[in-house]
């Protein structure tokens, strides 16, 4: 599975295409990585293997000892061979490489899955993660992998059509957008070559906004901390209208994690030597631990305490921790009868957001409170 990634790669087009400079910005700091890109990096190789054994009509079974992983690599291979399935003598390619310097200086990234025949194009992207859900529509990094498969088979194939797929199993979020070659190839000359053009020299100004949750540089960018202030101006109103919520509740998530970026950037660089008036780094609370568990119960044991008081009760693993050791396919076979899953309580939430409006909110809403107290 190839790891290399360009400097205005298709993966953090949101940004670069919404805040030219942050590209700049962000070669200034470090790559990190994280159990979740990790999970997800392993997760993407094991789809690979999966996708290569069928198409080579390999008879070895690919496992992974992580069910969940496993159930959810293998849905995905089962979703990309329905869609192959659908075209009429097509080509399937596979964590291709796809080159759309064209228009981005350099611009190169990976498709996960590609289908192509004179009928059509389709895009297919595999996320493992579970935190934010993505939207195929009018996403930048798989028309990006478009305009790559464009360059690479528009040759060969008659295709108008290009339809973009996300696969994501973990949150049930299976979507497609269809579009047209024709579209693509006007947003990339209207859109992406100017952008390039500025990410590329580092010129105009930040712009602060939803792209702003993945950059490198947000927790001290000044754009970002201006737009916080736009906020926070709202304090000096004696009362605020329902527009005025309906606006701060939408800033609501993004106030609370940049204040907590800010002091994350902050410690690091104190303890890299900085100083901020005002400030101290000291200690924080630990937690203590028992570093040679067998010999403290020896010891307990000696001193005539019973063995049964030493150890907890034994307790059964959480919904999911079993769904983890099981799959969770099968753990609903199993455990149908035996899951109670309560009404939630109404939370306030985007218009964007899929679920249904919750009923009777006001009436059911005092009943729970009264029936709590």
């Amino acid at each position: 599975m190839p790891s290399q990634h360009a400097f205005l790669s298709a993966s953090s087009s949101s940004k670069w295409l919404n805040c030219p400079v942050s590209a700049k910005l962000e070669s200034t700091f470090p790559n990190t990585d994280t159990i979740y890109t990790q999970e997800g990096t392993l997760a993407h190789s094991i789809c690979e293997e999966k996708l290569k054994k069928w198409k080579s009509k390999g008879r070895k079974k690919i496992e992974c000892s992580d069910k969940e992983m496993d159930e959810a690599t293998t849905d995905y291979k089962d979703y990309v061979v329905s869609i192959y399935n659908s075209h009429n003598n097509p080509e399937l390619l596979i964590e291709e490489r796809l080159d759309y310097s064209r228009w981005v200086p350099s611009g190169f990234g990976t498709g996960d899955a590609l289908i192509v025949s004179d009928a059509g194009l389709d895009v297919i992207d595999f996320k493992y993660g579970k935190g934010v859900p993505v939207d195929p529509e009018e996403n930048s990094q798989l028309m990006l992998y478009a305009a790559g498969a464009i360059d690479l088979l528009g040759s060969f194939y008659d295709f108008e059509r290009v339809t973009l797929h996300i696969f994501q199993p973990r949150i049930q979020n299976v979507a497609s957008w269809e579009t047209t070659k024709t579209a693509i190839l006007d947003w990339l000359e209207t859109i992406v070559v100017p952008a390039a053009q500025k990410a590329m020299t580092g010129e105009g100004e930040a712009c602060a906004g939803a792209h702003c949750r993945f950059c490198k540089a947000r927790s001290t960018c000044k754009a970002r901390a201006a737009q916080m202030e736009e906020i926070a101006a709202y304090r000096r109103r004696h009362l605020l209208s329902q527009k005025e919520i309906s606006l701060l509740l939408n800033e609501l998530d993004p106030i609370q994690a940049w204040a907590k970026e800010l002091q994350d950037e902050a410690l690091r660089q104190a303890l890299e030597g900085a100083e901020f008036e005002g400030w101290k780094v000291v200690e924080g609370t630990s937690r203590r631990t028992i570093s040679d568990k067998e010999s403290l119960v020896q010891k307990l044991l000696a001193e005539g305490y019973e063995e049964n008081k030493l150890y907890k009760p034994k307790e059964l693993l959480g919904i999911g921790g079993l769904e983890k050791m099981c799959g969770k396919k099968r753990f609903a076979e199993l455990a149908e009868v035996y899951i109670d899953k309560p009404r939630g309580k109404p939370v306030l939430v985007p218009i964007t957001d899929k679920r249904p409006v919750y009923s009777d909110a006001v009436e059911d809403f005092s009943d729970m409170i009264k029936g709590g107290e």
